[in-house]
């Protein structure tokens, strides 16, 4: 189940920026989020501006990049 989705634009640079976050979904739409966002889930990584934040590895405590 989709618990919540982080939002980002892209500037005029073509650098993606955080824009927010939203979380207020039906338990019916969180479930359906599934379905509909699964086909974007695939390679999502991939060049992603944004992959460093990705989930840690079971083995890691923190998905904050090291900075």
């Amino acid at each position: 189940m989709v618990g919540s989705l982080l939002l980002g634009l892209f500037d005029e640079t073509g650098r993606l920026n955080h824009v927010g976050i939203t979380a207020s979904f039906t338990t019916e739409k969180r479930v359906a989020l599934v379905a509909e966002l699964a086909p974007l889930r695939e390679k999502a990584l991939d060049g992603h501006p944004w992959a460093e934040w990705r989930p840690p590895p079971a083995n890691q405590a923190s998905a904050c990049p090291v900075r």
